[in-house]
């Protein structure tokens, strides 16, 4: 009995010692693991990392920008790069009846500015301009009457613009004082554009002034 319980106690200590071993394995691995993994990221994420790291690189990779041929591009869309031309019969929208000092015209579809002296024709689209010390006037088709400031400028608009055809204009930075004509049967009111406004108007005279911030006034003179 004595020997039963002898034997016994020295196969627990077997046991136990050998439990001791490998726990401390099994710990030990734990700790090459958690030290080859990042702070404070579960050892479990280590494996999956490569995996991951593949697709991330290959969405950081930015793909090569193919170059744009001006030629093609003309030839796929159909029209050159340049001024917009206006048909035979298509009348100007305006006419610049007084130019004094510097006054420039953009044509539309252009991104240069040319120098520009009275009587030179308007088309929708077109952009001009008065330089310091400069001042122009626009007369269009409907006899309304613009006078565009030094440092301003204004873009003449369509008359399809609106259901009624009308004229129009955009003022888009500086002053400009309109003297609206009466409007004709069947004519819409006269449509000015500006930064955070429209203006409609018949036979009205009133100013215009478009700040850089964005404010627009009108000023109603009659």
């Amino acid at each position: 009995m004595r020997r039963s319980a002898a034997l016994l106690a020295v196969a627990c200590l077997f046991l136990g010692a050998g439990c001791g071993k490998e726990e401390e394995k099994k710990q030990d691995g734990d700790s090459k693991t958690a030290a080859a993994a990042p702070a404070g990221a579960p050892a479990s994420a280590t494996a999956s990392a490569p995996d991951q790291a593949a697709p991330a690189a290959a969405a950081a990779a930015p793909a090569g920008d193919a170059a744009v041929d001006p030629a093609s591009l003309a030839q796929k869309v159909g029209v050159e790069p340049g001024p917009i031309e206006p048909d035979a019969n298509e009348g100007a929208a305006a006419v610049v009846s007084k130019a004094d000092g510097k006054v420039e015209v953009r044509r539309v579809g252009t991104e240069t500015w040319e120098e520009t002296k009275a009587d030179a024709q308007l088309y929708p689209g077109d952009q001009i301009r008065a330089a310091d010390g400069g001042m122009v006037t626009v007369t269009l088709v409907d006899e309304t009457s613009v006078e565009v400031a030094e440092q301003s400028a204004i873009a003449i608009g369509s008359r399809e613009a609106t259901e009624d055809p009308a004229s129009s204009a955009s003022v888009l930075y500086g002053v400009a004082r309109f003297s609206v004509a009466e409007r004709a049967p069947g004519e819409g009111p006269f449509m000015v554009f500006a930064p955070g406004a429209v203006v409609a108007t018949k036979g009205t005279i009133y100013t215009v002034g478009a700040a850089a911030s964005g404010v627009t006034r009108v000023g109603v003179e009659n």
